[in-house]
């Protein structure tokens, strides 16, 4: 198969899709947001109910507090109101569900397609709008956390990355300096409330850029891509399908971005099948 060059991450030619044996995605997430749940902020009578629904899929289920802060004359002080967050595993712990009186998100760290994934999250919400009544959603997104971690590959990066997406990492700085990390990020709005952010860049063994990434003992390369739409107030309630549609083209959004950034040698080191590379 031949990849085909994006010229654009954000035009409007078809993209081929590489599936990749070994691909560098270590998490995908989909959030859908809405307007507060007063059902979950009172009680958690329907949060208990969908947890009982969904027990065979999703066993483990665990309880938290999240409390807010703000930032006054006297410094960092906690908010009185603290909010519920409830998580629910499956046995192989590689998807979890996660919602509290005012999202509901699904994550992955083992992505297989866009199909199985927003399938999976929709099944679920479906549920959860049965448990909890008069949800209105308010923002939709989908996010996809990409890392390059093997060494080589890093070494090679100006082969794998187009190299706008590169920038500094690669630049000479001395034998004596230490870079601790480089980062870019961009974010762009796409009408109609529609919007992309995405973020790349070199990380040292142990380094962070997001509290949900366990981190490597090894430099890393790292692209974060998070494709979401706002909902207006004043638009009509969003069905299901509805949904899904706006999800599947997030998705593509996001994958399309993706292909934009890596070049050929990048999807054949991840196993994809072009034509003319062995």
């Amino acid at each position: 198969m031949a990849s085909g060059v994006v010229r654009s991450p954000f035009g409007t030619e078809s993209v081929d899709e590489v599936p990749l044996s070994n691909p560098p995605l270590v998490r995908v997430l989909a959030q859908i947001r809405f307007a507060k749940a007063t059902e979950l902020w009172v009680d958690d009578s329907a949060a208990r109910h969908f947890i009982a629904a969904m027990k065979s899929a999703y066993p483990i289920v665990d309880q938290k507090q999240e409390t807010a802060f703000k930032i006054g004359p006297g410094g960092v002080e906690p908010v009185p109101e603290t909010n519920m967050l409830w998580q629910l595993e499956s046995p192989d712990r590689e998807w979890l569900i996660s919602f509290g009186d005012a999202f509901f998100a699904l994550t992955s760290q083992n992505y297989s397609s866009r199909t199985e994934f927003i399938g999976r999250l929709m099944s679920a919400w479906k549920v959860f709008t049965e448990s909890v009544d008069a949800i209105r959603s308010e923002r939709i997104g989908i996010r996809y956390i990409n890392r390059i971690a093997d060494s080589d590959a890093v070494d090679r990066l100006d082969m794998l990355v187009r190299p706008e997406m590169i920038g500094e990492s690669l630049a000479p700085i001395g034998a004596k300096v230490k870079r601790l990390h480089s980062i870019g990020e961009a974010q762009y709005a796409l009408g109609e409330g529609e919007g992309f952010k995405a973020r790349w860049g070199l990380l040292p063994p142990g380094g962070a850029f997001d509290p949900s990434v366990p981190t490597v003992d090894s430099p890393s390369w790292v692209l974060d891509l998070d494709a979401f739409v706002q909902i207006p107030a004043d638009a009509p309630s969003v069905a299901i399908d509805q949904i899904s549609d706006r999800l599947h083209n997030l998705a593509t959004r996001a994958y399309r971005y993706f292909r934009w950034t890596v070049t050929d040698d990048f999807l054949v080191e991840f196993g994809g099948k072009l034509d003319g590379h062995s």
